[in-house]
């Protein structure tokens, strides 16, 4: 069994033999489609608009920690990258790690590298995880940490960095939704952190994890954005959430809830950044 990257055609390769296939040598080829890197490529597949952009920007140029939910195939990662390569301080030291690579903010950004997965051999030997390279970030300097998914101990190692400066990291999530993504934050930063209890892991997550944004793929091949959502505190070991911006159903538009996300406008203004929220019921 391989999983491999084949940078020429910028696809991930997936391949299974006998006899842990029971038909036969089994090849799966996932080719992405373009690598996004700006907005613009965003605002053209209607996956957000120009309003929701330039929240999500000015997000992440204020060092927001943003967890991006998703099913499998929803654009999750796409959206990532695109967050990841808008960064635009040229003194940030960004360190990205994953499993399999499919980010390429470290191709375009001045000062970022990419760590990469290595899996066991066949004797189950030499193999390097995710919470590793996340630890060894942590040596290397970073301002900021990105990691491609999280989907074990490794996020509570992330959490931790984000709490103790190194603001705006950013990840991706398996969820169907933004409640749904914090409370497998949870659970998998649990995984890193037996020795504590669920009550202080959910509030520590409530206060690190500030925006979740919320993307699926519909059955005509389309992903868009279904809701941004701010974490505001954490009651009864749930974080708590309230969505900013919400989309209906597939194919309507996303608006504005009309709820004020202080949190982000705090920190909007603590950066220096100017924002102006859309008039109250106006379509985004």
């Amino acid at each position: 069994m391989v999983d491999a990257f084949l940078p020429r055609y910028a696809a991930r390769l997936n391949a299974v033999l006998p006899p842990l296939s029971l038909s036969g040598t089994l090849v799966t080829i996932r080719k992405f489609s373009e690598r996004f890197r700006h907005w613009d490529q965003l605002l053209d597949r209607e996956t957000l608009s120009p309003e929701t952009a330039t929240f999500l920007d000015t997000a992440v140029q204020a060092k927001t920690n943003i967890l991006f939910s998703g099913g499998t195939g929803s654009g999750k990662t796409t959206v990532l990258n695109v967050a990841a390569c808008s960064i635009r301080d040229p003194l940030e030291r960004i360190i990205t790690v994953e499993e399999t690579q499919e980010l390429s903010a470290f191709l375009v950004l001045p000062d970022c590298d990419g760590l990469q997965v290595r899996f066991p051999n066949a004797e189950g030997k030499g193999g390097v995880n995710q919470q590793s390279l996340t630890r060894n970030a942590l040596r290397m300097f970073p301002t900021r940490i990105i990691i491609g998914e999280v989907r074990g101990p490794e996020a509570w190692d992330l959490i931790n960095a984000m709490n103790s400066g190194h603001p705006g990291g950013m990840c991706t999530i398996h969820a169907d939704s933004p409640k749904k993504a914090l409370v497998k934050l949870v659970n998998l930063a649990l995984q890193g952190a037996s020795n504590m209890s669920h009550d202080y892991i959910a509030e520590l997550v409530s206060e690190t994890v500030e925006l979740v944004v919320q993307i699926a793929r519909f059955s005509d091949g389309k992903r868009q954005i279904m809701a941004i959502a701010e974490a505001v505190g954490c009651q009864d070991s749930i974080v708590v959430s309230q969505d900013l911006w919400l989309r209906e159903r597939p194919g309507s538009p996303l608006k504005w809830t009309g709820v004020r996300p202080e949190r982000m406008l705090d920190k909007f203004a603590a950066a220096g950044l100017g924002y102006q929220l859309p008039l109250a019921g106006s379509v985004l």
